[in-house]
């Protein structure tokens, strides 16, 4: 074994010496080597922006997942998830106060949902301009990751979606009545239509494949004195959205930014613009 090594090192050795007195292939291996990097520049460009938009995807998903409400113990309807949809059919907007403040958005999420991230530009955006945009309270979000499954393959959010079913078959009741709910009024009729068939899949909100919620769809939950700003009001959940950024040209937003985005969430948050109770009666 021994003289293996020893002969395939005396190989490269030669060469070594054959390159440092050879003077004519000096030059060539540098150019070689130069023309090597140059191509494979785009490569390497195409990798790094490959790993950049995989980090960018990351940290959009992280955002609704660092602000998830815990399925744990959704089994015995003892999550954390349970527990504030009880408070919202019970009204008991102490308990919801004490946790997540008097008026918060609810987002529905999934890891490979598309959409759910490009959202997160908005309210981001909403975040930041809160107080320069005038809006009152104090902006929150939070989420709930409706693919979460438990070892074996069940999901968790589905307990709790059957167990508060009544309350899901109230909010679609109140919610899918075009003259009651400002966002159905105030659109196109092509988009009326969407949202309506959206705001109905409420009632079977997740089935046994995980697939019979729409994400995102976020609640505007309301449990402060302007939420009777607002034209329907279940137990607090006072305006419902989907994909919002289909809806921007129509709130007169023509470009698809982050500050639109926000500017979007803004008019929710204020029951402004499409939101507004009182637009068709300018």
């Amino acid at each position: 074994m021994k003289n293996v090594l020893r002969a395939i090192g005396g190989f490269f050795a030669k060469i070594g010496r054959w390159i440092a007195n050879t003077a004519w292939i000096q030059p060539l291996l540098i150019v070689g080597g130069i023309f090597g990097i140059i191509f494979s520049i785009p490569y390497i460009k195409k990798g790094i922006d490959g790993l950049s938009a995989a980090n960018q995807t990351d940290e959009k998903l992280a955002y609704y997942k660092s602000r998830a409400i815990s399925l744990d113990n959704a089994k015995d309807h003892n999550s954390d998830f349970d527990k504030l949809l009880s408070w919202l059919e019970e009204d008991n907007r102490t308990e919801i106060k004490n946790k997540y403040g008097e008026k918060f958005f609810l987002t529905f999420a999934t890891e490979d949902c598309a959409y759910c991230k490009e959202c997160v530009a908005g309210f981001e955006s909403l975040n930041s301009n809160f107080g320069e945009w005038g809006l009152d309270q104090k902006f929150n979000l939070v989420s709930v990751m409706v693919d979460t499954t438990d070892d074996d393959g069940n999901y968790l959010a589905k307990y709790a979606f059957e167990e508060h079913q009544d309350l899901f078959d109230a909010i679609v009741g109140e919610f899918s009545e075009y003259e009651d709910y400002p966002l159905l009024k105030n659109v196109t009729s092509d988009q009326k239509s969407t949202l309506k068939t959206s705001i109905e899949k409420l009632q079977n909100a997740i089935d046994d494949n995980g697939e019979g919620l729409e994400t995102p769809t976020t609640f505007l939950i309301d449990l402060s004195t302007t939420g009777d700003e607002a034209e329907v009001n279940v137990n607090g959940v006072t305006a419902i959205f989907f994909n919002y950024t289909d809806l921007l040209s129509t709130a007169g937003y023509n470009e698809q930014t982050s500050y639109y985005k926000g500017k979007f969430l803004s008019d929710c948050w204020s029951y402004s613009n499409l939101f507004d109770k009182n637009k068709d009666k300018e």
